[in-house]
């Protein structure tokens, strides 16, 4: 099995990160972990991120990393460093992913070994 770690770096996203990680639980298959990287936030986006993964903490690995203001660049570089997965899929705080994303990555990468 392919494992799948998902690093989100956020920074003041609470207008929209809810549905971000909406679209990481409705996925058609489920990824090895998600990493919510904080970089700094001012804003109540850690508050959101941390009720929504009480709500879903068995559906597969949280990590809530919370770091100082440098930029997306180090929030990301820091999620990374705590993935345990073989592969990163990067997830834009303000993104949503198709239901099908990790379901089409795993297949790409079985296909396509190398």
């Amino acid at each position: 099995m392919i494992k799948i770690s998902v690093v989100c770096p956020v920074y003041n996203s609470s207008p929209y990160i809810e549905k971000t990680l909406k679209g990481i639980i409705n996925q058609s298959l489920f990824p090895y972990e998600v990493i919510i990287s904080d970089d700094g936030s001012n804003d109540n986006t850690l508050e959101i991120v941390e009720k929504f993964v009480q709500r879903n903490r068995k559906k597969f690995k949280w990590h809530i990393l919370i770091n100082s203001h440098k930029g997306p660049g180090a929030a990301r570089n820091y999620g990374i460093k705590k993935a345990s997965g073989d592969w990163i899929a990067f997830l834009d705080s303000d993104d949503i992913w198709m239901r099908d994303k990790i379901e089409k990555v795993t297949k790409a990468i079985t296909n396509h070994q190398d």
